[in-house]
């Protein structure tokens, strides 16, 4: 069975009960909401596939809540020793909120949003010049609780539907994913973007 995302081990140092409290405390109503098959799958540099999405989802059923968190105390020198992250570099770290009833499509990430949406010359970058970028790049998937029943996080041939609150996964650099909350409790994660050490 090809293991769509990685395991980077088990990380139960990071503070997730303060990160929960601290994402609760702001409010699911009062955070930034996504779209992604309307804010992000339309850019004339995704794919034609990801572009047809629109015709199934929308604010309906593809809607997720965020926080960006990078200014946050959250991620001591040890985490990025651990994972190879350089620590001297641009990270972002950013908890998403999802509400049963929403799904997030097949997509591949586009790291270029985590540098910049555009080069210095203002044109947007291509799914090529992506796929390079994103060799330097690593995004990091933490749950922030256990696994609960309809939370699932998928890519080809391969579906994540267990883990523990501490566990890290990678979403490697060009695999199409997505996620599902099907459930009847919502989903907490922190999607950890940075450069690796060379």
């Amino acid at each position: 069975m090809v293991v769509s995302f990685p395991y980077l081990g088990h990380h139960d140092y990071l503070p997730f009960c303060e990160i929960l409290e601290d994402m609760k405390a702001v409010g699911y109503s009062n955070l930034k909401h996504v779209c992604s098959a309307v804010n992000d799958y339309a850019l004339p540099t995704r794919s034609e596939k990801e572009q047809q999405y629109q015709k199934f989802y929308g604010w309906h059923n593809n809607v997720n809540a965020g926080l960006d968190v990078t200014d946050k105390n959250y991620f001591p020198i040890r985490w990025f020793r651990e994972l190879n992250y350089d620590p001297d570099k641009k990270y972002v770290a950013k908890v998403v909120w999802t509400k049963p009833g929403n799904f997030e499509p097949p997509h591949v990430d586009f790291y270029p949003s985590f540098l910049t949406q555009k080069k210095p010359d203002g044109t947007l970058y291509n799914e090529a010049e992506t796929r390079e970028i994103g060799k330097g790049i690593m995004r990091a998937w933490i749950p922030l609780e256990d696994s609960k029943l309809g939370h699932i996080f998928y890519g080809e041939g391969f579906a994540l539907n267990s883990w523990k609150q501490g566990d890290v996964f990678r979403i490697p650099n060009g695999v199409e994913h997505g996620f599902v909350n099907a459930g009847l409790d919502d989903r907490f994660l922190i999607v950890f973007t940075g450069h690796l050490l060379k």
